[in-house]
């Protein structure tokens, strides 16, 4: 996650006080260490509180448009969140660059993340985007692996088990996969993996259309 003007300011008034202190002394290599460690602690707590606002905030907006219609389908949805949360996923002129033919802004949404080292198949955080693949009526068959889906991590349970909101059918709602129980859609009264697209094989399965999840840092 790219860091805010808030951080920016922040360690600049943080370094230009630490060297004010500095105009008056003569440090030894092990004070400057110190020095330079506490700043460096400093900027990490800054920047962790900040990315913690940020999923805070996005939490609070995903909850509250939860069954409703915001953003049109999955890629409206997301970019609903990001535009209404100081870019917290991309800049739009960045994604821009990100498009393929044929291809839809799911899809360059995966291209971006994947060209910066950003995708990820395990230990996902809050706030984090989800790929799936292959999930409309035209793609659903295809050998060729196809984004065609996006939604945002909601909670990460213990065993392994997600939920994610996304819109589907133009309606915004929650969903959940286990990638350890990949071929189980309910187990007891919990759903381990959500249908993804209507059909009841399991090849539908949220856990086997899943192609991995956009860090968001």
């Amino acid at each position: 996650m790219k860091i805010t003007k808030l951080l920016s300011i922040a360690i600049f008034a943080l370094l230009f006080i630490s060297g004010c202190s500095l105009k008056n002394s003569i440090l030894t290599s092990n004070q400057e260490q110190i020095l330079k460690e506490q700043n460096e602690q400093a900027y990490e707590e800054l920047a962790q509180f900040i990315y913690d606002k940020n999923v805070d905030n996005l939490v609070l907006l995903m909850d509250k448009h939860t069954g409703k219609r915001t953003g049109g389908d999955c890629s409206g949805f997301v970019s609903f969140l990001n535009n209404t949360n100081n870019q917290i996923y991309f800049n739009n002129d960045d994604l821009n660059k990100h498009f393929t033919k044929g291809g839809g802004k799911s899809n360059a949404m995966y291209n971006l993340y994947k060209s910066r080292g950003k995708i990820s198949f395990e230990m996902p955080e809050i706030g984090d985007l989800i790929f799936f693949a292959n999930t409309t009526r035209n793609t659903k068959n295809k050998k060729t692996q196809i984004i065609t889906h996006v939604g945002v991590i909601r909670d990460i349970y213990e065993n392994g088990r997600v939920s994610f909101v996304h819109n589907t059918r133009g309606k915004n709602r929650v969903d959940y996969m286990n990638l350890s129980k990949k071929n189980t859609h309910i187990s007891g009264k919990k759903i381990e993996n959500s249908y993804i697209l209507r059909c009841l094989n399991k090849s539908c399965l949220t856990s086997n259309k899943f192609v991995g999840y956009g860090k968001i840092r």
